[in-house]
């Protein structure tokens, strides 16, 4: 698995394409993402580019207007499930010695 930037120079497929993206097959294509969120994941059936599959309607232009609220989301859910393993690890303790 290679993730790298939209931007990023082909220096590995053959052929005369300068751009990775444009030089990988589709067919290869595993997931997009956008910053930390993933967009588009072949195996999921998940699409918030388009819409389409597993996206429930979600398009590209709203991942990108609400990236900020789900990031925050994301964050949050890290915490709490952070803070119960925590919780988790202590009753052990107490309960295990």
């Amino acid at each position: 698995l290679c993730e790298t930037p939209f931007e990023a120079e082909n220096d590995s497929i053959s052929g005369k394409e300068r751009q990775f993206v444009f030089a990988l097959p589709e067919h290869r294509i595993e997931a997009v993402k956008y910053l930390d969120r993933i967009v588009w994941n072949k195996e999921l059936r998940l699409d918030s580019v388009f819409g389409s599959m597993n996206g429930k309607g979600e398009t590209i232009d709203k991942v990108i207007e609400n990236y900020d609220d789900w990031r925050r989301e994301k964050e949050e859910k890290e915490e709490r499930n952070r803070l119960r393993q925590v919780e988790i690890l202590k009753e052990m303790h107490t309960i295990l010695g």
